[in-house]
């Protein structure tokens, strides 16, 4: 690991303990006047998933097959168009590992596994599940916020309850796709299923 590696590693890990100590219950969330608080309280949780979406990606390791000749990390939005214009404004001009971070913010579901990161907000149930069973096995990292996700074979959860943020990690789902999810994540995660 180069010392630059190392600077960006340092501050990604600060912004994450930063973001998991509001998963914690550590910072809570801002109760605005009544008639916004759903509007500025959807704000707040798809800033805190965007910045995760693109956050964790310092904490995964992908085979070398996942990228290919490609030279980006793609980050795709399956069902909720307006996080995927957060995530691209948060996106905007970074790199991880020396890849530049793209996202796509609509991605329909036959073009999922195009994704190395892949956030399903589906509708259905059936068409959720068909997403995450098409990626079984893909080196696709699959998140989520639906409370049966990690049950359907998703690898991580984002909840919420009240105004705290958490997250959740399936092992297996994410051993599953060939990904391995760094212990620094790991240590910040609510609960860990599926340990070794």
């Amino acid at each position: 690991m180069t010392r630059t590696q190392g600077k960006r590693s340092a501050s990604t890990i600060a912004r994450l303990l930063a973001a998991g100590m509001a998963l914690l219950g550590l910072v809570v969330l801002p109760s605005p006047p009544l008639m916004a608080a759903g509007r500025e309280h959807r704000d707040l949780d798809d800033a805190f998933k965007a910045g995760m979406l693109v956050d964790i990606a310092e904490f995964v390791e992908w085979p070398g097959e996942a990228f290919g000749k490609q030279d980006e990390l793609v980050i795709g939005v399956v069902g909720d168009e307006e996080l995927g214009e957060i995530l691209e404004r948060s996106a905007e001009g970074k790199t991880i590992r020396e890849m530049k971070v793209r996202v796509e913010p609509v991605v329909v579901p036959e073009s999922a596994d195009d994704c190395h990161i892949l956030y399903v907000d589906a509708p259905q149930k059936e068409e959720m599940s068909a997403i995450l069973e098409s990626l079984r096995d893909k080196p696709v990292l699959t998140v989520g916020a639906d409370q049966q996700f990690l049950g359907m074979g998703g690898a991580i959860r984002f909840n919420h309850r009240g105004a705290r943020m958490y997250f959740k990690v399936s092992l297996r789902s994410a051993w599953a796709a060939k990904l391995h999810v760094s212990s620094q994540l790991l240590q910040l995660a609510e609960s860990v299923s599926d340990r070794r």
